[in-house]
């Protein structure tokens, strides 16, 4: 993913890979709760966990349910 604008609280980001996965929480085992396309714009802020950036995002279930959900920044963590 990259970043479209300067740091701020919430920024804005663009899927650069095919599809990113929304995980339940910042790790690569949490379950997944969807994902974004190529191209598509996101707004989140940037977790940090460890040495692994995330980019916590509100996330919407097929119910409309508002939930948080997490982008992993770097795909080669």
């Amino acid at each position: 993913m990259a970043r479209s604008g300067y740091p701020t609280e919430a920024d804005s980001w663009r899927v650069v890979h095919q599809r990113v996965i929304v995980r339940q929480a910042a790790s690569t085992t949490a379950e997944i709760l969807g994902f974004h396309a190529k191209d598509k714009v996101v707004e989140g802020v940037v977790t940090r966990v460890g040495q692994t950036e995330w980019l916590k995002v509100t996330h919407r279930d097929s119910q409309a349910q508002s939930m948080d959900g997490f982008m992993l920044i770097d795909g080669c963590s």
